[in-house]
């Protein structure tokens, strides 16, 4: 398993953790400060443990990134932005339909649906990065 896999393995199953709190303490107590703290900790502190896992090579003779690693992140890429644009096109509609009379909205609303956008296209990218290695692709370690 190359650096870009360990990556996405990472970014899929780390941002599990955040979104699962948000949606669990939200519904139970919907308390602003309980659901923004494991966030801000997560936009913390995950960065740091992320690059201290992954730049630890198994062995000396370990290829960093090459062009077919390169041409799998530029598809993941493209499909990260891809999912933005859906993902603030459908909060838009969302925001519409829960706008008040006067066609506002709740700033409370607008700082966690951000997170979560930033959350859900980090595991975007991973997931379409694990896609195209697991997509037929042999390996050769």
């Amino acid at each position: 398993m190359n650096r870009t896999q360990k990556a996405a393995w990472f970014g899929l199953i780390v941002p599990c953790f955040p979104v699962a709190w948000f949606l669990s303490v939200g519904i139970i107590t919907n308390s602003t400060l309980l659901m923004v703290v494991p966030i801000v900790l997560f936009l913390l502190i995950v960065p740091a443990v992320m690059i201290k896992s992954i730049s630890k090579k198994q062995s000396p003779a370990e290829v960093i990134s090459d062009e077919r690693d390169n041409m799998i992140k530029a598809k993941a890429v493209m499909a990260c932005f891809i999912s933005v644009w859906v993902m603030h096109a459908f909060l838009i509609s969302v925001m519409h339909l829960i706008s008040n009379d006067k066609g506002m909205v709740e700033v409370d609303i607008m700082f966690p649906s951000s997170i979560l956008i930033f959350i859900i296209s980090i595991a975007v990218y991973s997931a379409a990065i694990l896609l195209q290695y697991g997509k037929g692709v042999q390996s050769y370690e």
